[in-house]
């Protein structure tokens, strides 16, 4: 399963996050709705920007906990194939 934020998020110990779907087929957001989490200590990772953040956190309305590994993708630049291949592979799409 591979989850996305949209935009950039606040993570903050208690304050909600909302995850959702990626469809790895088509590489778009899933039409499901959005896994709402509470973040319980995120640990964030910085080089001039957040580009990684680990946590545990409680599921909105269950009692299940969830661990999140998140990395920041961005568009590669024109010519960049290494990056290029990296955002198929983090994203699901294969090579």
């Amino acid at each position: 399963m591979i989850l996305v934020t949209l935009g950039q998020t606040l993570w903050q110990a208690g304050r909600p996050v909302e995850l959702f779907l990626l469809d790895r087929a088509s590489g778009h957001i899933s039409e499901l709705p959005p896994i709402k989490v509470i973040p319980e200590n995120p640990r964030l990772y910085y080089k001039g920007r957040l580009n990684y953040v680990d946590t545990l956190a409680a599921i909105e309305d269950s009692p299940d906990l969830m661990t999140l590994g998140l990395n920041h993708i961005e568009p590669a630049k024109p010519g960049v194939p290494a990056k290029e291949d990296y955002n198929r592979w983090a994203c699901g799409l294969g090579e």
